[in-house]
Order: C-alpha cells, then structure tokens, then sequence
C-alpha cells in the first residue's frame, strides 16, 4: 500500500490559541518554500480567524507520512 501524506500546518492568535489546518494529500514534490509561502498569506492576510481573533503567528509545519498495513 501506498503511504498516505498529510500536511499540518500550526497556527497561533494574538492570545497564543492555537489551531491546525491539515492538507490531506499534498503535492508530491511539495518544498518547505511552499508551505511557507502559503502560511504566510494565511498570517499575512488575515484569513483565518482564531478563538480570540485573526491567526497572527505560523508555529511550525510538519508532513506526517502514514503507512497502512491488513493484518
């Protein structure tokens, strides 16, 4: 079986609420200038909104690689 990618990216508000957003599937070929680039645009331009307001830092990203396998 194929592993199966999920990209998760951490987000924190003003308050230091945090929040994920997670990517099933991404890209194969998807770089860390990527992601960064994107959770840029999501702090920068205000488009998620935390418990107690707009997104304000990205905390970190990680690709999390799961394999399955029938017993």
């Amino acid at each position: 079986m194929e592993p199966k990618i999920t990209l998760r990216m951490d987000f924190a508000d003003a308050q230091n609420n945090k929040t994920s957003i997670t990517v099933t599937n991404p890209k194969k070929d998807i770089s860390s200038v990527d992601v960064k680039d994107v959770t840029g645009k999501i702090v920068d331009n205000s488009l998620v909104i935390g418990k107690m307001g707009p997104i304000t830092k990205n905390l970190g990203n990680v690709l999390i690689t799961r394999t399955e396998a029938e017993i």
